[in-house]
């Protein structure tokens, strides 16, 4: 019995670990594993912001300037989603690399790890889609470069998206 209870309380623990991941305060999160409700949305407006060449010391790196998108109306939400593309590397150490979008100068994900630049000194490409709701009106919208270990920053594109539900 002992030993039924000591196998079902490593599986549990592994899988406990397994739905973690950190972020760049440290932090762990636990995945969600609750069915999110489908709501659909019409894209209302789209901007693109793109380029090469930025700064990535350790610590967050802002990318673009603040950009402001609109929800439009007089009432309700809106949904804002980031499609975000980054090349980063130059870093013969490696370190790992997250990218981060602020809304209204907050993050609004908490900023998770997205992998690690190659230890060999070249770059890499990394992605990530995010979103958040907001009340009808403007908002600032920019992209940041968290980097562990500092490095170089090449290509990016940003899509800001607005969508209405």
């Amino acid at each position: 019995m002992k030993k039924m209870l000591l196998v079902v309380t490593v599986l549990a623990l592994a899988s406990f670990a397994s739905a973690q991941s950190t972020n760049v305060m440290g932090r762990p999160s636990v995945k969600n594993n609750t069915p999110a409700t489908l709501v659909h949305h019409v894209l209302k407006n789209m901007s693109n912001t793109t380029g090469t060449g930025f700064t990535v010391a350790a610590g967050f790196n802002a990318v673009d300037s603040a950009n402001t998108v609109v929800c439009p109306g007089t009432s309700g939400t809106c949904l804002i989603q980031a499609q975000e593309w980054a090349q980063v590397g130059g870093n013969a150490s490696g370190g790992r690399v997250a990218i981060c979008f602020f809304v209204d100068g907050v993050d609004i994900n908490g900023c998770y790890f997205n992998g690690e630049m190659p230890a060999d000194g070249n770059y890499a490409m990394f992605s990530v889609t995010q979103g958040i709701p907001v009340a009808f009106g403007s908002h600032t919208v920019q992209t940041y470069v968290y980097s562990d270990g500092g490095g170089a920053g090449g290509l990016y594109n940003f899509n800001y998206n607005v969508y209405k539900p």
